[in-house]
C-alpha cells in the first residue's frame, strides 16, 4: 500500500482479502494498492484487479445555515447567526483566526463562537445589530487553511455565506395562511 499504513492483511474467505489499519486513515489521502498475485494466490488463479486506488474522505466545512435573528423576548436584540458543520472535529484556533464578518460593503463586525461538545458544529453570532435604514447583508467568510484535530488535509477553499438584514423601512411577508 502506498503510502504505507500500519495494519494487518487477512483472508476473510477464499475470495476476500481484508486490511485492518492499526490507526485511523488520514482524511483526504490518496492510496494505491498493488497486489502481487505470485505471493497471494495459487499459480492457476488470476486476479481480476491486481491494482486498486482510493481516496479517503477529505476534511470539509459546510456553512449550512445563515439567519437574521431577533430575540422574541427582547425585540431590540438582533444579530446574524451562521452555522458551520465539519465532518471531523475542527481545530478551534485555525478556524477562529480565519473568520471575518462584515456588514457589506466593508464594515467589519465582531462575533462570538459556540461549539458543540465534539467540535463538529459551530455557531457564529454577530455583535448586536441595529437595523439599518435600508436592507443590507452580512457576510461571513472562512479563509482556506482550516484544520481538524484528526490527521487530515486542511481546507483548500474559502467559504462564504450571506445573511439578509431588513431595513427600518422594509417589510417582507414570507407566508400568509387562513
Amino acid at each position: 500500500m502506498t503510502p504505507a499504513m500500519a495494519g494487518e492483511w487477512k483472508w476473510e474467505s477464499g475470495s476476500s482479502l481484508v486490511f485492518t489499519a492499526k490507526t485511523v486513515f488520514p482524511m483526504g489521502e490518496k492510496y494505491q494498492i498493488k497486489l502481487d498475485a505470485e505471493k497471494l494466490v495459487a499459480p492457476q488463479i488470476k486476479l481480476n484487479t491486481p491494482q486498486l486506488e482510493f481516496t479517503t474522505t477529505p476534511f470539509t466545512l459546510n456553512l449550512s445555515k445563515a439567519e437574521f435573528y431577533q430575540d422574541p423576548r427582547n425585540p431590540q436584540q438582533k444579530s446574524a447567526i451562521f452555522t458551520a458543520k465539519f465532518n471531523a472535529p475542527v481545530d478551534v484556533l485555525s478556524f477562529e483566526k480565519l473568520i471575518t464578518m462584515s456588514l457589506l460593503p466593508n464594515q467589519p463586525l465582531k462575533y462570538s463562537i459556540l461549539y458543540n461538545d465534539k467540535k463538529t458544529e459551530a455557531w457564529i453570532h454577530s455583535q448586536p445589530l441595529a437595523l439599518p435604514d435600508n436592507p443590507a447583508q452580512i457576510k461571513l467568510s472562512v479563509g482556506k487553511g482550516v484544520k481538524t484535530v484528526a490527521s487530515a488535509n486542511q481546507l483548500q477553499t474559502v467559504s462564504d455565506k450571506l445573511v439578509n438584514v431588513p431595513g427600518l423601512y422594509s417589510l417582507e411577508v414570507n407566508d400568509v395562511s387562513a
